[in-house]
């Protein structure tokens, strides 16, 4: 038998929020890699609520190093930022920079990543955000998040438009966890 796995990190979005059913995209993402591929893939939910960039990169390293001692091929995804958004004087420098270090993690052990791009904020979401800020915010990470992908031969897995699968402004309900599971998905065959 041959074993794959993923290791997917990120906030709330990872961790799948607000789905009506309990899950996010890793658990739909391990089912279709495990059909698709008639392996046994295991799509690891590294995804913390509430989690700004700096958290998450300060959580990567053991993660990614133990996900690297695994057997069997391995990828990453990696969203976050909406957190990141509540504040928008967040410097995107500094939201780039998180990336970047991460990126250079999923490098040292020889894991492919894949980048995700962040959807916009709806409405009056939750009153943490300033929707019409955090959106500003949000379209600079995305830019950031494009270039980042192109200087450092990411793959880009787009979530910009998914504005519709939202409940709450800010998080997804199943049905977008299982739309994110299929993009994922996409990218991950295509190599």
């Amino acid at each position: 038998m041959i074993y794959g796995t993923v290791l997917c990190l990120g906030d709330s979005m990872t961790f799948g929020a607000r789905s009506e059913f309990g899950r996010g995209y890793p658990e739909e993402l391990s089912k279709l890699l495990s059909d698709h591929f008639k392996q046994e893939w295991t799509c690891l939910n590294e995804g913390v609520n509430g989690e700004c960039s700096i958290d998450v990169l300060r959580r990567a390293f053991p993660l990614v190093r133990d996900c690297a001692s695994l057997p069997g091929p391995k990828w990453g995804c990696l969203m976050v930022g909406t957190n990141d958004s509540k504040n928008p004087d967040y410097p995107i420098d500094l939201y780039r920079d998180n990336l970047v270090q991460m990126i250079r993690i999923f490098r040292r052990f020889h894991i492919p990543l894949l980048l995700g791009t962040l959807p916009r904020v709806k409405g009056d979401c939750m009153p943490c955000f300033d929707t019409a800020r955090s959106n500003a915010w949000i379209d600079k990470a995305n830019a950031a998040i494009r270039i980042l992908a192109e200087e450092s031969h990411q793959g880009v897995v787009d979530f910009s438009d998914m504005e519709s699968y939202l409940v709450d402004g800010v998080h997804f309900a199943y049905a977008g966890y299982v739309e994110m599971a299929k993009r994922w998905f996409a990218r991950v065959t295509e190599h």
